[in-house]
């Protein structure tokens, strides 16, 4: 069956771009001129053939592999918020410079829209968006993927590369007496990079750091085509979020030529908030209203290197030479800039990526294009066309293209524990949960995340907890273990705080943890449960009661503060008196005292006994 023409969907595009293409298997030289005359067709009506290397010029700049960070002065860091989190309204890190004129109707109608009217948004954004601070501090990066390479890795810096299509065959085939008829294979395309959510996986350790396909084989004589090149599937654990990334080396080479010290994590993180990052940008549907893509930069070859020629001719050195032996080429030359063109239009309309990001929250059956190969060259046999006797020159591939990205796993856990450490949260969570955490009398004792299901009794839904690493006091500040986990309890339907009756002041350790979550993001908590641990000490020794009570005091003023931040709101609940949105209970996890109520309080912060559906943190 023959095919003649080749689809290619474009989302930024209403409708269709239609590539006239050649067929499946071998053209004859009817095929063949039907096929050129289509392409003569679009050439004609492309407006403005003559500036298309100028429009694939602009696209070229400003892009993820060639940014424009703008820098800020080290005097006015101290003014930055340091908060590094992505839980943010859509769009709420995003500036928008440029935003593309209107088309007219008479533009329109002459096929002019947003990808080929050369106009794009230029929008910019805080450079934390596009790297985060332990993949900066390459020393403590390496640490932390030496240290989880065998349990459990959470974030991963990737680079990616697609190959080239490969370049059509020019030969013809053997004749006793004169060149037989065009023989030359088309070249095989380059590979791509796919991406999909494993429920089988549920770590990033297996995650390199580079991934490259190979690239397309030329085309080869005889009509065989060249073997395309193998792609690649990345299999990632449900709840990986990937984000657009700058390679790290120029982004510590903008910071230290500004005098940020990249050891201070304090500055650090206020320089990436403060840092923009401009990069061009598309919107979704020919919709101006606002970008929803970064573009992403592939290398686009001038209209004249997309050729070609047999060996023993140049066409950059003698053109003259070229249009001796084939008088058409010139004329072909020039019409198929049309086609060139809407390649081009087709690899703008694929290489981008969502400006929020892919958050791959439950696995799908089919794997998602990150990156695309390049398209194959076509080879000399479909220029068999009329006034073409022995066509010299073929169609060269494309290029791949590069681009780097941050890979970060949150698990959907729906309950976070937070606590300082030695709290006895991983005593809490094998308490409990199915979880069998590493429990030990000596601080951070937990060193990755640990997820474990509690079970609830017959007609109850389960539920499940994340045991994060403690948090201390200036952890926004690098001390400890930092905040880097927290990202492990943004989407949780609440918190729970754990508090060590042992410590001296259990009350302004609560404190010290809200103030740490609102440096990372996580504000204006509606529904929290503060567990007291260890209450089996003796009470003479350690003022257990007292303590509690101080704690109780301080909830229940947290309680009518999220209250009276809820009545302001449209949708208040009714009954806003009667709700309790932050509780306090005391246990002994160590002796399982307590623990049976304790799973009644968490299930009731996870679900809604009105609707049976899960509660969320509040923004």
């Amino acid at each position: 069956m023959i095919k003649t023409t080749r689809v290619l969907f474009n989302s930024n595009i209403k409708g269709k771009i239609t590539v006239t293409e050649v067929a499946n298997n071998v053209p004859n030289g009817k095929q063949s001129d039907f096929w050129y005359s289509k392409v003569s067709h679009s050439a004609k009506d492309l407006v403005s053939v003559n500036k298309i290397e100028t429009l694939l010029a602009k696209d070229a700049q400003i892009t993820n592999l060639d940014p424009i960070i703008e820098p800020v002065h080290v005097d006015e860091l101290e003014k930055v918020s340091q908060s590094n989190s992505m839980k943010k309204r859509k769009y709420d890190f995003l500036k928008v410079i440029h935003k593309p004129a209107s088309i007219t109707k008479k533009e329109k109608m002459k096929g002019v829209n947003s990808l080929n009217s050369g106009d794009r948004f230029l929008c910019s954004a805080p450079l934390s968006q596009f790297t985060t601070p332990s993949i900066l501090n390459y020393r403590k990066y390496k640490q932390m993927q030496e240290r989880t390479k065998e349990t459990f890795t959470d974030v991963k810096f990737v680079r990616m590369r697609t190959g080239k299509g490969g370049d059509g065959n020019i030969s013809f085939d053997p004749s006793p007496t004169l060149k037989g008829p065009a023989s030359g294979g088309d070249g095989g395309k380059g590979g791509d990079i796919y991406i999909q959510a494993d429920e089988n996986t549920s770590s990033l350790s297996h995650i390199k750091a580079l991934y490259q396909t190979s690239s397309g084989e030329n085309g080869q004589s005889n009509q065989c085509d060249g073997k395309s090149g193998s792609s690649i599937l990345i299999k990632v654990p449900v709840g990986t979020y990937v984000r657009l990334a700058i390679p790290s080396p120029v982004i510590r080479k903008a910071l230290s030529e500004n005098g940020v010290d990249l050891n201070d994590e304090s500055m650090l993180r206020r320089a990436l908030n403060a840092y923009t990052v401009k990069m061009k940008c598309l919107s979704h549907e020919m919709l101006d209203v606002e970008p929803e893509y970064y573009m992403l930069h592939r290398d686009k070859p001038k209209i004249n290197d997309t050729w070609k020629f047999q060996a023993g001719y140049s066409y950059t050195e003698d053109p003259e030479e070229i249009y001796k032996i084939e008088p058409r080429f010139k004329a072909i030359r020039s019409e198929f800039r049309a086609y060139d063109f809407k390649l081009s239009l087709n690899e703008i309309g694929v290489d981008k990526f969502p400006i929020m990001g892919l958050e791959l929250n439950k696995p799908f059956e089919k794997p998602l294009l990150l990156l695309k190969g390049g398209t194959a060259g076509l080879g000399n046999m479909h220029f068999k066309i009329n006034g073409v006797r022995n066509p010299i020159f073929a169609k060269r591939g494309r290029q791949g293209i590069e681009a780097s990205f941050i890979f970060e796993l949150k698990l959907l856990a729906d309950l976070g524990l937070v606590g300082l450490p030695n709290a006895g949260k991983s005593t809490l969570l094998g308490a409990i949960s199915n979880a069998k955490p590493r429990v030990g009398h000596w601080e951070f004792t937990t060193l990755v995340p640990t997820l474990g299901t509690v079970l609830m009794p017959p007609g109850k839904p389960s539920f499940t907890v994340s045991d994060i690493p403690g948090i201390i006091e200036g952890a926004s500040e690098n001390k400890g273990l930092g905040l880097e986990f927290l990202k492990h309890i943004e989407n949780s339907s609440g918190i729970v705080f754990v508090l060590g009756m042992d410590r001296k002041d259990p009350t302004n350790d609560l404190k010290i943890l809200i103030r740490e979550l609102n440096v990372h993001g996580i504000k204006n908590i509606e529904r929290a449960l503060i567990v007291c641990n260890k209450c089996d000490l003796d009470s003479d020794t350690f003022g257990v009661q007292e303590k509690f009570k101080t704690v109780e005091e301080f909830v229940a003023n947290q309680n009518q503060q999220v209250k009276d931040m809820l009545r302001k709101k449209k949708n208040a609940p009714v009954d806003i008196d009667s709700e309790i949105f932050w509780n306090t209970i005391p246990i002994s996890a160590k002796n399982l005292q307590n623990t049976q109520l304790l799973k009644r309080y968490m299930s009731a912060l996870v679900f809604d006994q009105k609707t049976n559906k899960k509660r969320k943190v509040l923004e």
